[in-house]
């Protein structure tokens, strides 16, 4: 493994540093002749035009239908037959997009093309095409804002040019995350930059984007935990492949077990999946969910260091087959745990004991920083360079998204309304907590603490949305308690169902019930 890549804690781009790929001359109309008559599951929205609104979508949202390379070609060139599965859809108004597929689901497991991808170059000398995923999309083809859970990734572009935009960690409480659509290890949000939204817009104003064009050829590392929203600019094919971090996705994989257990059991109850969970990504059952929990969590407190843990694969449909979902699961087997060739020991013990401290990593911090350093960046051929993203003045960035408002925030706050998530500020040493306020005045919100010192400063409020209900409306102007108080009364079991999702799966609660349970749990074996 690439210790310094892997460290990095912004994003880089590497440009020609592909050369050695064979991949690089991959076309459209080259994979289709290679894969001809290969299916594919494809996703179908729609294009920013004037005869759409321009609705934020999910995968939920989206349309899907079975096509060739060939189908997609036609389609996308103006030309499909009656047959073509897209006839149904003009091009001019809507995108395609072959996405996150495995290589070895596209080209099989004995296919010449699989030597075609060599992540050595970079510092990842086992690292080939089998455990990379494969893109391919149409001019407006785009992934929402989100980020993963689990380790960092490299993404090369073969084909076409693509817009990433990338949020730090620390934005993300101005990003309005959301669990739903659940997809396990995707966080989404659902600030809307496809249109301008009074509300998000105030909320943006907040954040640092780091905005890239990738072009053929150039390959762009994106670090733990960072967000990203990723366009089509032209018809592109990417190549993406996830790093497993197991020094602190040991912890992830506890907290998105619980998620896992929540989301099954509450999709289950309600008996639509299709409304809450992504297409790709599948529920359990109950018993299932907590054997994942338990394995989750004998891997979380093995002390040596893991293997590589299993890959971020999705899962097919939303079923229960009665085996257990791979991306939560590492191996568990204690006895095939050994010390990595990646990581020494000195290092994994530095690395253990500053997690430890902390109840391991939190939402909001990269521990993957105190890593040894002195190893280069890989095999870089002649002629490539390695550069930083470089962050965007959000004046620019709304004004090239063409994202206006004529609102100050705070006539917003005026009017009691909670727009933003806490900005929550992690001690070095002391775990999260939760508590009440340090006085009997100050107990009208839940607070989260990182330390045992009032004076610390390192507690804080939940915002307006951890007051009571009839506090709220208390402080409302007649007008804005009259609004409340209406859309109260509209409010939908499923706007209920979301929120309550929400909170619950905020990565700050689950973090925290995941150290509570990790913590009750060793108190048992004392």
């Amino acid at each position: 493994m690439n210790r310094k890549l892997v460290s990095q804690q912004f994003p880089v781009v590497f440009s020609n540093a592909l050369t050695s790929w064979p991949a690089r001359e991959w076309t459209p109309e080259k994979l289709a002749t290679d894969l001809q008559g290969k299916p594919f599951r494809i996703r179908i929205g729609k294009r920013i035009s004037k005869k759409f609104e321009r609705d934020l979508e999910f995968e939920t949202d989206c349309k899907f239908v079975e096509i060739t390379l060939n189908d997609l070609l036609e389609w996308k060139n103006g030309m499909p037959a009656l047959e073509n599965p897209l006839a149904a859809f003009k091009p001019s108004d809507h995108w395609a997009y072959i996405d996150y597929k495995y290589f070895t689901d596209v080209f099989g497991l004995d296919s010449n093309l699989l030597k075609n991808v060599d992540w050595s170059v970079f510092g990842f000398e086992d690292k080939h095409a089998e455990e990379s995923t494969f893109w391919l999309g149409t001019t407006g083809a785009y992934t929402p804002c989100h980020y993963d859970t689990y380790g960092c990734n490299l993404v090369a572009q073969i084909y076409g040019r693509k817009r990433w935009t990338l949020f730090p960690p620390e934005d993300s409480p101005y990003l309005n995350l959301t669990r739903v659509p659940y997809e396990e290890s995707s966080v989404f949000s659902k600030i809307n930059f496809l249109q301008s939204n009074k509300e998000h817009i105030i909320q943006l104003k907040e954040t640092n984007p780091y905005v890239v064009t990738l072009q053929p050829g150039d390959v762009l590392f994106v670090p733990r935990h960072w967000w990203h929203l990723v366009e089509n600019i032209d018809t592109a094919i990417s190549i993406n492949y996830w790093v497993d971090m197991p020094w602190v996705d040991d912890n992830e994989r506890v907290k998105e077990a619980i998620a896992h257990l929540v989301m099954s059991d509450m999709v289950t109850a309600d008996g639509n999946p299709a409304a809450w969970v992504n297409p790709n990504e599948r529920i359990s059952s109950h018993a299932t969910c907590l054997e994942m929990l338990r394995q989750a969590v004998l891997v979380a407190h093995t002390v040596p260091p893991l293997t590589p843990a299993s890959r971020k694969r999705k899962q097919s449909p939303c079923q229960d087959s009665g085996e257990l979902p791979s991306k939560v699961l590492a191996s568990v087997d204690k006895t095939s745990r050994t010390y990595s060739d990646d990581i020494s020991r000195t290092a994994y013990h530095l690395l253990h004991n500053q997690q430890s401290s902390r109840h391991r990593s939190d939402f909001l911090q990269v521990d993957c920083k105190v890593i040894p350093t002195e190893i280069d960046f890989g095999k870089l051929p002649e002629g490539s360079t390695v550069k930083l993203v470089e962050r965007m003045d959000i004046d620019e960035f709304l004004q090239q998204r063409n994202l206006t408002c004529d609102i100050f925030a705070e006539e917003i706050i005026s009017e009691g309304r909670h727009i933003v998530s806490p900005r929550v500020e992690t001690s070095a040493v002391n775990p999260l907590r939760l508590s009440t306020g340090a006085g009997a005045s100050s107990g009208e919100a839940l607070r989260l603490s990182t330390g045992a010192g009032a004076n610390s400063g390192e507690s804080l409020r939940l915002s307006p949305g951890a007051v009571t209900g009839s506090k709220i409306l208390s402080k409302l102007s007649p007008e804005a308690r009259t609004r409340s108080e209406e859309f109260l009364e509209t409010l939908s079991n499923r706007q209920l169902g979301e929120e309550l999702i929400n909170c619950i799966l905020h990565p700050v609660i689950l973090q925290q019930v995941a150290d509570m349970l990790l913590s009750s749990l060793s108190s048992h074996q004392k």
